[in-house]
């Protein structure tokens, strides 16, 4: 498994594994639009596929996660988890002295 930053190559695999997650999940198109922001960095888990992806902002000393995707084979494996701390240290490095996601109340889950 490998967890490294997301290029504008992935913008594909990036909208792959959040249709898998979500639905209706993000096109790529609409990742490009959020990941062209200010302060905007996404990171990718893969092995010979995508597993995860994350899609972060930093500015003004904080970060926020605009999305967190994960296979729904590939749950319950470390995988967000490892999203989420490189993220942070991400976030951290750029400045963020907090980070923020804002997840539904009935999305257990996100929420454990």
């Amino acid at each position: 498994m490998t967890l490294r930053p997301a290029a504008e190559a992935d913008l594909e695999a990036l909208s792959v594994v959040h249709r898998r997650a979500f639905t209706p999940g993000w096109s790529a198109d609409e990742i490009a639009d959020l990941a062209s922001g200010p302060g905007a960095f996404g990171l990718i888990v893969e092995t010979e596929t995508p597993l995860g992806m994350i899609l972060c902002r930093a500015l003004a000393g904080e970060a926020e996660v605009l999305t967190l995707a994960v296979d729904p084979d590939a749950r319950r494996q470390g995988v967000a988890r490892a999203l989420v701390v490189a993220a942070a240290a991400a976030a951290k490095a750029a400045g963020a002295d907090a980070m923020f996601l804002e997840v539904a109340v009935d999305n257990d889950p996100a929420l454990a």
